[in-house]
């Protein structure tokens, strides 16, 4: 959980230098932007799962401790309360341990994917309100970026390469005497089938390959 663990320790270094503000800033963005707008959006749909169900409850919980945990300091009153809801041993809030960072969970690959889903939904749910699409509809998506295309066009580039090389050695065959006299008819008929399943199959990667470059 790279956010948490980045909220964790940018709390932890402001309530050390006494910058309240800046903590609840943090707090703020993670506990209301990230947590409510997003993880248990998320978990809604991993709850109906019996697979990831037991996981995704266990991961709610520990956010949510360790939410209470760093809010604590501001919200005391409050934070106590919900805690005593959670905590089976009603111990106080006020002597439970204080998060810790955890460097290993910091990934920034992983909160960089995690970016991209948000704008991709955000993006979804924006055009859906422009076009002023039902909110309860689900209409389908196609996703492309610009990766995704670069791999799929080497792939393809690849393919017709191979295809135009296996047309260039029929072609080479039948400039050949000795094949075109000699070889069986039968032998011919196939290379001649096979040439013309070759040119169909060129001509429908190099069509491929013009729409994946106009994109």
């Amino acid at each position: 959980m790279p956010r948490l663990n980045r909220t964790i320790e940018r709390v932890t270094a402001s309530l050390d230098q006494f910058l309240f503000n800046d903590a609840a800033n943090a707090l703020y963005d993670f506990i209301w932007h990230d947590f409510c707008d997003w993880y248990l959006e998320i978990a809604k749909i991993q709850l109906q799962d019996t697979a990831t169900r037991v996981w995704t409850n266990i991961q709610l919980r520990y956010l949510l401790e360790t939410s209470l945990r760093l809010l604590h300091p501001i919200m005391p009153f409050v934070t106590e309360e919900l805690w005593q809801h959670l905590e089976d041993s009603r111990s106080s809030l006020m002597i439970a341990k204080w998060p810790t960072v955890q460097k290993a969970a910091i990934d920034a690959n992983t909160e960089a994917d995690f970016e991209l889903v948000q704008s991709i939904v955000t993006a979804i749910r924006n055009t859906k309100a422009e076009l002023n699409v039902p909110v309860e509809s689900r209409p389908s998506v196609l996703l492309t970026s610009k990766r995704h295309v670069t791999d799929k066009l080497l792939r393809l580039e690849q393919k017709v390469e191979e295809t135009q090389y296996q047309l260039t050695q029929i072609e080479v065959r039948f400039k050949d005497t000795q094949f075109t006299q000699k070889a069986p008819a039968e032998v011919i008929e196939q290379t001649r089938l096979r040439q013309a399943q070759l040119q169909d199959t060129l001509k429908k990667f190099s069509s491929h390959l013009t729409v994946l470059r106009s994109m």
